[in-house]
């Protein structure tokens, strides 16, 4: 199981998820390029162009034949997607958690606020939480230190503005030539998705007939840390 992360992230997004996965499969959770701990991609890369990375890194990885649950969150979802599409070889089935790129949010930004300009460390960790509240977490009883640590450290190393990419549409003709099962997991609260929620499943079985996808109640769009247990069971038992 290949867990991506979002954008402005890295592995540190499924944090709450790795250990209870890794007891059942074999877990990989890299820094994709240009987030985290990763080098920077070649200078003007896209979605597909990082796709194309990891597809390498897969190749050297995996034995000849030998396939991969890919499962991406959120930006990570559109380079799951474009992977999956060109690689099927490599995929045996494809998981969009909150993933972008599905055209439900009509270029739209959400209310964050910017924080680098921040010149003392109590207004950038302020700004950190106010972003964590109308982006990541439902629930502000959910932003914890370790989600503000996380959001902060990950915010200040990642390279890469994922945002344009996921306000629109890009992911829709990568998904649309998938060959592997396809299933979703959204949080009931997503802002990334919301109102439009309901449409996400008519948009996987374009794909995927049999597509299914699970909607996590008390969970906004960072749904594996909010609602670990539960994503943990449904990428466990292979059901979106």
């Amino acid at each position: 199981m290949v867990l991506l992360h979002g954008g402005t992230g890295s592995w540190t997004h499924w944090i709450r998820n790795v250990e209870a996965l890794a007891a059942a499969r074999s877990v990989w959770v890299p820094d994709m390029p240009g987030f985290g701990d990763s080098t920077s991609p070649p200078k003007g890369s896209d979605v597909s162009a990082i796709a194309g990375i990891l597809a390498r890194g897969l190749t050297q990885l995996l034995k000849s034949g030998e396939k991969v649950e890919l499962v991406g969150f959120s930006f990570g979802g559109l380079v799951a997607g474009h992977l999956a599409a060109a690689h099927p070889e490599r995929v045996a089935r494809l998981v969009l958690v909150g993933a972008g790129g599905l055209g439900l949010r009509d270029g739209k930004k959400l209310p964050l606020v910017a924080w680098r300009h921040l010149k003392d460390e109590a207004s950038r960790m302020a700004a950190h939480r106010h972003n964590l509240a109308n982006l990541m977490l439902w629930s502000e009883a959910k932003i914890d230190d370790l989600a503000l640590h996380i959001q902060s450290s990950n915010a200040e190393r990642s390279r890469i503005n994922s945002g344009p990419f996921s306000r629109g549409d890009v992911l829709l003709t990568p998904l649309s030539k998938v060959k592997a099962p396809v299933a979703g997991i959204w949080g009931r609260h997503d802002p990334t998705a919301a109102p439009r929620l309901a449409e996400v499943g008519p948009i996987l079985r374009r794909t995927d007939a049999t597509a299914t996808v699970a909607v996590v109640e008390g969970a906004g769009h960072w749904v594996m840390y909010e609602q670990p247990g539960k994503v943990n069971e449904l990428l466990l038992r292979g059901t979106g």
